[in-house]
């Protein structure tokens, strides 16, 4: 990444980050860690310097990690309730933090994990949800965005409701003029005299984190559509149609010429590259080009779709498929008024 040069070599997802680990001397003797990304400031800050500080029960100290584990540690700890059989999709180069308050005195963490009991309710097993903080418009304007017909923008709990809206990368005046229902919000309800610092300082929208969720019945559907619509888009659907495709005389077509030049050359590690290649070759003519947060997030049903019925003029293709299946299925948010996020 041109934001991380020095990490290019390993990617976003493994970059090298100093975050505060919590060591907690139990009762018995024995020590517990728990790493905590210091993410308060939307616009990328640290809400406090890695210092190091001791009392009776615990002693903070800085060691490194990366995304990818704080991402995974995070979510398990929010998603620990939900249903079996769901599926969790996280985008890898972000980091969130959802504000868990840690009680010293005794020791404990009070992690705010989304109730999914009433969300099963009213074939609750059929949606998906899609993961909200707020952040500046600054921000959002480079992300999705989520527009709810009403939603507290206070308070510590996850709110969960149906999506009105999916934004993909709207510009600040789009999401400044809308109304009924609005896209922005202040999380302290008092407004700046100046307009123009009330958009660019305190003026939010609810962020889409790139963590998805698609609950039991929608992971199905899933399931089912990279068996079939979505099968030259899996690894193993484009192994299948391509020997499919190039198969003769029951041998396929990549395993006979990387024999034939096995007799041609020495050189084995070329042969093996050339004949991956051909299949790569394959799978960038064959595959169709589609991005999750922008096809198939859209494709899902909102309230401002549900009852309106569009002419698709792509007929019967592969996006004109994915719509109908994920149609079926509603999108809700699950928010959190003190979550925070940065894009690495």
């Amino acid at each position: 990444s041109s934001r991380c040069p020095t990490q290019i070599v390993l990617g976003k997802a493994w970059t090298s980050l100093p975050v505060k680990q919590r060591n907690i001397l139990t009762a018995d003797g024995d020590s517990q860690s728990r790493l905590s990304a210091n993410v308060s400031n939307p616009a990328g800050g640290s809400s406090s310097p890695l210092t190091n500080s001791v009392n009776d029960h615990s002693s903070f100290s800085t060691t490194v990690s990366n995304p990818t584990s704080l991402l995974i540690s995070s979510l398990s700890d929010v998603f620990s309730d939900v249903p079996k059989g769901s599926v969790i999709v996280a985008a890898s180069d972000v980091l969130l933090s959802f504000h868990d308050e840690e009680d010293i005195s005794s020791n404990n963490t009070h992690i705010r994990k989304i109730n999914f009991d009433n969300i099963q309710e009213n074939n609750g097993h059929s949606r998906v949800l899609g993961l909200a903080v707020p952040a500046p418009l600054s921000t959002a304007k480079n992300h999705g965005v989520f527009v709810m017909d009403s939603l507290q923008h206070q308070g510590k709990e996850w709110q969960v409701q149906k999506a009105f809206q999916v934004l993909q990368k709207p510009s600040v005046s789009e999401m400044a003029s809308m109304t009924n229902p609005a896209c922005t919000f202040y999380q302290n309800d008092e407004p700046k005299q100046n307009i123009a610092d009330d958009i660019s300082n305190e003026l939010n929208a609810w962020i889409d984190t790139g963590v998805i969720t698609f609950l039991p019945d929608a992971a199905g559907t899933l399931r089912e559509l990279s068996r079939s619509t979505l099968k030259c888009c899996t690894r193993s659907g484009l192994r299948e149609l391509y020997e499919e495709e190039y198969e003769v005389n029951g041998i396929v077509e990549e395993k006979a010429e990387a024999k034939r030049q096995k007799l041609d050359h020495s050189n084995t590690s070329h042969q093996s590259e050339s004949a991956t290649l051909s299949l790569q070759a394959f799978a960038r003519s064959t595959a169709p080009k589609i991005c999750l947060y922008g096809d198939m997030l859209h494709a899902l049903r909102t309230s401002s779709t549900a009852s309106t019925k569009k002419d698709d003029p792509l007929g019967a293709s592969v996006l004109s498929l994915l719509s109908e299946k994920l149609s079926q299925h509603e999108l809700y948010t699950c928010a959190i008024p003190t979550g925070s996020f940065v894009h690495l």
